[in-house]
């Protein structure tokens, strides 16, 4: 048993058809289970250390027979936030939430009124009584806009890459000891790269500009894609074909290349499809850190 979240998806092209177990073994998320006499309080605590949002409620079920050993029953799902409403009294409202209650007696409306909450607390909650909440302030994000900063993958994120490269890529990343590899990771950030401009009628590729690698060009950066889709030409003959989330371009560029001078591709690439590619991109000086780093580690110094 394992636990799959939404944001884990952004790594899952549909098209790859990828099934669920094989995908679960790379995150290792399990479920963290309580009994239904665990108190509140020490559920809290390990909620709060930040390993997991939720827990399984599992009890024994000896109903079946009395010649027959127990047996084990999920009653339910417990979560941070369920807690935190226990403990203030109140239900907890997000911006996906249509009820205000798990009953469904009192409806969500939302309005873009700037005079917050509206609650009408009629004891009566057969009628549905809304409850209106404020919309959102869209102009909010656009004062941000000058603020944007490069993203970074979440812990488990970071976890998931790293057993993918050490799975499928284990001669990329063979210089890199298990702490240097995750450090490596957490420390790149998490580009978009924008979608390549529509090519001109006989235009093989995009222009230079807009290519993440162009053949015949030194490059030393090694792309991992976590999500779009980029398109590769390669060989003589210029074979097009398309790639998504775990692809590895460049790997050569970790290694410096034949001899010390430099990766040279022997294909071009640029985003296609029908939006951004969200990837992470190693430089060969970061990995080159990285392995002294490990050098090091190995060698107690």
């Amino acid at each position: 048993i394992g636990l799959l979240f939404t944001k884990d998806l952004i790594f899952i092209d549909p098209d790859d058809e990828t099934p669920v177990k094989k995908f679960w073994e790379i995150f290792g998320r399990g479920p963290h289970l309580v009994w239904p006499e665990d108190k509140l309080g020490d559920v809290l605590r390990h909620l709060k250390k930040g390993h997991t949002h939720m827990a399984l409620v599992r009890g024994t079920n000896t109903s079946t027979s009395d010649d027959l050993d127990p047996t084990y029953q999920l009653y339910g799902i417990v979560t941070l936030e369920d807690i935190i409403e226990e403990i203030i009294g109140e239900e907890i409202l997000d911006e996906t939430d249509a009820w205000v209650d798990g009953e469904h007696s009192k409806r969500v409306i939302r309005s873009d009124a700037n005079d917050g909450d509206i609650d009408d607390d009629d004891d009566d909650d057969t009628n549905n009584n809304p409850t209106v909440r404020k919309g959102f302030d869209w102009a909010r994000l656009r004062l941000l806009d000058d603020k944007i900063v490069d993203q970074t993958l979440s812990e488990e994120e970071v976890r998931a890459v790293g057993a993918h490269l050490r799975t499928n890529y284990s001669e990329a990343v063979e210089a890199l000891s298990a702490r240097q590899l995750p450090r490596m990771i957490a420390a790149t950030p998490v580009v978009e790269l924008p979608l390549a401009p529509t090519r001109e009628l006989g235009q093989l590729v995009p222009t230079a500009t807009n290519l993440l690698y162009e053949k015949g060009v030194v490059s030393d950066v090694c792309t991992l894609i976590l999500g779009g889709k980029v398109t590769v030409v390669a060989g003589v003959d210029n074979f097009r074909s398309d790639v998504s989330s775990w692809t590895v371009l460049g790997t050569g560029a970790l290694g410096g290349g034949k001899n010390g001078e430099g990766y040279v591709p022997d294909f071009s690439a640029y985003v296609s499809g029908s939006g951004p590619c969200r990837c992470l991109r190693f430089t060969r000086k970061i990995f080159g850190a990285a392995a002294d780093a490990s050098v090091l580690e190995g060698s107690g110094g």
